[in-house]
């Protein structure tokens, strides 16, 4: 996952990314199904993502794709938080946001046994800090009414799934 943007403007927050899909196996995989979700960490705590890795909830970025093995393909889009949803945390009396974006892969291919695959995983978003280095990413203001975000950040959380 590369995150490419964070912009904030008065009526929403606009992640733009690029996913990179590589088939690593050693069969096609076909039905190739990408779903996304987005929004405050604090809306998407362990239990509400491991809903959207069982299917529910989010929005399907892709669908019925087919990567060959050792085959990739970039997926690169935008996605909105709207602001009226988000409900500011306050980190030194000032309302912030901790964005978190989360993805759902499923996938089958021809074959014995369960035909069936799902890489699942979801992502803290913010700022690079200063100097870089850093393992935590700053939370993102949410008291100006637009902006584009300097460095903007991610980090893999522990919460996935693989099967």
């Amino acid at each position: 996952l590369e995150i490419r943007s964070i912009r904030f403007a008065s009526d929403h927050v606009a992640v733009g990314f690029a996913l990179h899909l590589v088939n690593q196996g050693t069969l096609p995989a076909t039905g190739l199904m990408v779903r996304i979700a987005l929004n405050q960490g604090s809306a998407m705590p362990e239990s509400v993502l491991g809903r959207f890795f069982d299917g529910a909830g989010g929005s399907v970025l892709r669908d019925d794709m087919m990567l060959g093995v050792g085959a990739g393909e970039e997926l690169s889009t935008e996605v909105m938080l709207p602001r009226a949803t988000i409900e500011p945390l306050l980190i030194g009396g000032k309302p912030m946001l901790v964005p978190v974006i989360a993805f759902d892969v499923t996938y089958h291919w021809d074959g014995e046994g369960d035909a069936f695959g799902q890489n699942a995983s979801s992502f803290v978003l913010g700022r690079e800090q200063d100097g870089g280095g850093s393992d935590k990413l700053a939370p993102l203001p949410l008291d100006r009414p637009s902006y584009l975000v300097d460095r903007p950040g991610v980090r893999a959380t522990a919460v996935k799934r693989a099967q």
